[in-house]
């Protein structure tokens, strides 16, 4: 009940302000049917096509992102989906033990909707950033089942064994990565903001200081991530339509009343290219270009 009103005073006014300010709704139960959010016109997925993306995420999640978690310096194949294997069978002991002696709780029922809605998920959107909420639990199962397994063999020296070989991986991936995390916190220290980051978006950060020096404060901009940029630009901003139609797309930086493109030239991602590139070629009087970033180029458009 609580949560209920907590979700109604805050949340809900939350999305709806959103959705005003985006001049869009979240629309994540539209992309969790989609096949691919990044191409909507492949349609909704059909109910095998949903049953082999639960394989499929299950897969990646059990023998690759799970043991890369907690064997962090672990990068055979091989080993990580034979870790993989056996710590989900250590973590489903541990979970069973846990509910067969204090009965199923509030977070074994979290945990097992959360885990439906992972699996569910999009496979493109799929990586270890979604276990992070529930990363504690995976260890406590984990060592939980540890625990149960060495009663059972009688080897109670297994859990504090195993901890101390995950504490020796973990430490020998971290001193890998000592020296360039230096370098990097020294180049901050010394004035660099962007210190850390891929050039390609150091160049995105860089636009967005230009364009909150450059356009009017009540504009509104086309980006790849109008989070990002309304973020660090101060500008409102949305993201484009993802429509093989040049026409449906910039009549909708119209209906938004949009003021200027941010084209980018991200290195993860070809959208921009692939979605408004042609927007450009076929609109080429609609946009005046009117700020272009050092490589990988970034460009603002004005749109007219």
């Amino acid at each position: 009940m609580v949560l209920a009103i907590i979700i109604g005073i805050f949340v809900i006014p939350w999305q709806i302000h959103n959705s005003k300010v985006a001049g869009q709704t979240s629309g994540y139960f539209q992309q969790f049917l989609q096949k691919n959010p990044y191409e909507p016109e492949l349609g909704t997925i059909t109910f095998s096509e949903y049953l082999s993306r639960i394989l499929a995420n299950f897969n990646l999640y059990t023998f690759f992102v799970i043991p890369q978690i907690l064997f962090p310096s672990i990068t055979s194949s091989f080993l990580l989906n034979s870790l993989g294997f056996i710590s989900l069978v250590i973590i489903l002991i541990g979970l069973i033990s846990i509910i067969k002696t204090k009965a199923l709780g509030i977070w074994e029922i979290y945990l097992f909707f959360f885990m439906a809605i992972t699996l569910s998920w999009p496979l493109v959107w799929s990586g270890d950033r979604f276990l992070l909420p529930i990363v504690p639990f995976l260890i406590y199962y984990f060592f939980t089942g540890l625990g149960n397994l060495g009663r059972w063999l009688k080897f109670k020296s297994l859990p504090i064994i195993a901890v101390f070989l995950m504490v020796i991986l973990a430490l020998t991936d971290s001193a890998k990565k000592i020296p360039y995390n230096l370098s990097n916190l020294f180049a901050y220290l010394k004035g660099d903001k962007y210190a850390g980051y891929s050039i390609d978006w150091q160049r995105y950060f860089e636009t967005l200081n230009w364009l909150k020096e450059n356009t009017e404060k009540d504009a509104i901009v086309v980006s790849r991530k109008p989070q990002f940029t309304y973020l660090l630009s101060a500008r409102k901003s949305f993201l484009y339509q993802f429509s093989s139609d040049p026409e449906k797309i910039i009549n909708d930086f119209y209906e938004k009343k949009a003021n200027y493109l941010l084209f980018d030239s991200f290195y993860w991602t070809q959208t921009t290219r692939k979605y408004v590139g042609p927007v450009l070629q076929v609109y080429p009087d609609k946009f005046e270009l009117i700020y272009k970033s050092p490589p990988p180029e970034m460009y603002v458009f004005k749109i007219k």
